[in-house]
């Protein structure tokens, strides 16, 4: 008899560990689900504020003045180093301001070509392109 209830001690005790580890797997995938969440979250938060800052400092439109441009393109090079790197949201980007900033990129094309010996602004200009990029597949049908 005491035989008979050891052996159903351990059947229980056995499937007891094995019920916590699948409790403490699932508990580690929900962790990192909310974790991912969050910081795609933060993300989109941080990339309407960023951008916001700029399109606020340019709310009077083109920056004409060569002080201006420079600036600009500065504060471009900064942000889109920041899309490059995964710290900002490029969908956020187009969502909000994308269309104008191709515009002004348009525009900045020729001082870009001169002033490319002097400085440049590469990732701004990779950027635009997957901007471009994302407008034409748009434009094709297709929704990546």
């Amino acid at each position: 008899m005491i035989e008979c209830v050891s052996k159903i001690l351990e059947f229980a005790c056995s499937h007891c560990e094995i019920i916590a580890s699948i409790t403490s797997v699932l508990g580690s995938i929900v962790s990192v689900s909310v974790y991912r969440t969050t910081m795609k979250r933060e993300k989109k938060i941080l990339t309407i504020e960023h951008l916001s800052k700029i399109r606020e400092e340019y709310s009077g439109g083109f920056p004409s003045e060569k002080n201006n441009i420079e600036k600009y393109l500065k504060k471009m090079e900064f942000f889109c180093v920041g899309i490059n790197s995964g710290i900002y949201d490029i969908k956020i980007v187009k969502k909000m301001s994308g269309r104008l900033l191709l515009e002004h990129y348009e525009k900045m094309k020729i001082y870009i070509q001169k002033k490319k010996h002097e400085s440049s602004w590469c990732e701004y200009e990779k950027v635009m392109k997957k901007l471009q990029k994302m407008y034409k597949r748009e434009n094709k049908g297709d929704p990546k």
